[in-house]
């Protein structure tokens, strides 16, 4: 049996995380889901999947503190994983600031996210 890849969803939202999870494992993914930061980079750190969604407005830990731990005290996995951040919130500088440093895979808005579109940028982060 071929190892699916895995994916992992960090979102607090139960009905994002219901319709992402779906499609995802419809196209062939392993699913892994947390619900607040701190879980996120707990399971990004021991299941090291090649792509991570993430939020930004999580519980406990702030999606951008996620996606700093995992670039800077990930090893060579992360600073090299795919991260698509799926937010409602506008980028304001010190936004800009972390993805300039930090260097997600995408930046999408939850009020444009049309899945269709999600699964073609997952594609083609296995590149």
């Amino acid at each position: 049996m071929q190892n699916k890849k895995k994916i992992l969803i960090v979102e607090d939202d139960e009905i994002l995380i219901s319709s992402l999870s779906e499609i995802i494992s419809m196209s062939g993914y392993e699913t892994l889901i947390a619900k607040n930061g701190e879980e996120g980079y707990k399971i990004a750190e021991e299941a090291k999947p090649f792509l991570i969604l993430l939020d930004l407005n999580l519980p406990g830990m702030y999606g951008l503190t996620v996606l700093e731990k995992i670039r800077t005290e990930g090893g060579s996995w992360g600073q090299e994983v795919a991260i698509i951040i799926i937010t409602n919130q506008d980028p304001d500088n010190k936004i800009l600031e972390s993805l300039e440093k930090y260097k997600p895979s995408y930046y999408l808005l939850k009020s444009n996210l049309n899945l269709a579109d999600l699964m073609s940028n997952i594609k083609l982060c296995e590149r």
